[in-house]
């Protein structure tokens, strides 16, 4: 595919707009163009910037198809695909995992600054999220010889989307057997096995499911994403705020209209 970009960038169109976006962040309204041609200009844009491009089609068909227009010239690794689904009922009843996974590897791409295309749609960009600096206070970092407090760790877990089961199968699980901790991270192929001396971290391998068996190869650090965009307690607790608020104002609002009707009725004491 190398030289595919290669004959692609000596069209002196495409030259000129290489020396117009060079270093530069910007938009790039693309129209009247076939997939193929949409595909390479991304392509070629993100081997010459090496910087994060955003490719917004109309719809979760349209990005589909991208996605793999665009892997097929720079390889999967350096493509992710962030959707949502496109009929709202799916959307608030049915969590589709494999869509919510790909979300979370593209935030974690985000977070690692980790340059990639990312190919979305309309639906998706306008879908709200935590902010950045949010997301990375919910991003646990565990490292080889860190000191950790199990018991937090584990509400920190909970918090961030995690369910706590007796043996780990599935993306989104943990358990916890004396100082042993398995996780299944949305970030990851495999689940991750963490043991501990007490509070400090002894070893971080990956295990296999179909055996509990770990693969022998120690890792000296993992990070763990949350499960979900969007950290519902965060939300709970500010909706709790807010109905307080709302609450103490009707109360005084209600005190002071008791008081004005008194002072009419004249049976208010001065």
């Amino acid at each position: 595919m190398e030289n595919i970009i290669s004959l692609f960038k000596k069209n002196h169109n495409v030259e000129s707009l290489i020396s117009k976006t060079k270093g530069l962040n910007y938009s790039l309204f693309c129209n009247g163009v076939t997939p193929h041609h949409g595909a390479l200009v991304a392509a070629t844009l993100f081997q010459e910037n090496n910087n994060f491009i955003i490719y917004v089609c109309e719809n979760t068909y349209l990005a589909n198809k991208m996605y793999d227009h665009i892997s097929n010239i720079l390889g999967y690794e350096k493509v992710n695909l962030y959707l949502v689904d496109d009929v709202v009922v799916t959307e608030s009843v049915i969590v589709n995992n494999e869509l919510k996974q790909e979300r979370i590897n593209t935030i974690k791409s985000i977070i690692n600054n980790d340059p990639v295309v990312i190919v979305t749609h309309i639906e998706a960009i306008l879908k709200p999220v935590m902010s950045l600096n949010k997301l990375k206070e919910y991003c646990l970092k565990i490292s080889k010889n860190n000191e950790i407090d199990i018991n937090e760790f584990v509400k920190k877990l909970v918090k961030m989307g995690y369910e706590r089961v007796h043996t780990t199968y599935n993306v989104g699980e943990f358990s916890l057997r004396g100082e042993v901790i398995d996780i299944f991270p949305s970030c990851y192929d495999k689940p991750i096995r963490i043991n501990f001396a007490f509070d400090e971290v002894e070893t971080i391998k990956f295990f296999d499911l179909s055996t509990q068996l770990t693969s022998g190869k120690e890792e000296q650090n993992v990070v763990i994403l949350p499960i979900n965009e969007i950290i519902l307690e965060e939300g709970i607790e500010k909706f709790k705020e807010k109905i307080v608020d709302i609450e103490k104002s009707s109360f005084i609002e209600k005190e002071f209209l008791d008081i004005e009707t008194l002072k009419i009725d004249g049976k208010l004491r001065k």
